[in-house]
């Protein structure tokens, strides 16, 4: 993911669509804990898929963020923008509430529902293009 300011390793996201589906699983995974990872998986329903590219919608599991992803084939780029659903459920209120306090940073939650992810694009349009490696004629 392109932010010039994070520290470490790179975050890795795969992205695959499904036309005859009619859907788009985005999916990473973090290692907040060492020895721990955690993979997240979001869902998306395309509203727009021509030869520009794909655009989607879904919802957070917590039912608090509204999700678009916005797929364009050229130039290449990947872009998932939060919201938060407005207006705010008591639910989602109470939810940001205690997930700030988890963290110990009030507002954070509320940040993270304002996201917008800029994917740098680093393999093909076909996800099994480099599942194997090519084969060399004998």
């Amino acid at each position: 993911m392109d932010n010039p300011k994070a520290a470490g390793d790179a975050e890795v996201a795969t992205i695959l669509c499904s036309a005859r589906e009619n859907l788009c699983l985005e999916m990473d995974s973090t290692s907040a804990v060492p020895n721990l990872e955690q993979i997240w998986i979001e869902e998306f329903k395309p509203v727009g898929w021509d030869k520009e590219g794909i655009s989607a919608e879904g919802r957070s599991l917590d039912g608090c963020t509204d999700e678009t992803l916005k797929i364009r084939f050229k130039p290449l780029s990947v872009l998932i923008i939060n919201s938060p659903v407005l207006p705010m459920s008591e639910h989602c209120k109470q939810y940001n509430n205690s997930m700030d306090k988890l963290a110990g940073k009030n507002g954070e939650t509320l940040k993270g529902q304002m996201e917008q992810d800029l994917l740098v694009p680093t393999r093909g349009l076909i996800p099994f293009q480099d599942s194997a490696p090519p084969r060399k004629n004998r």
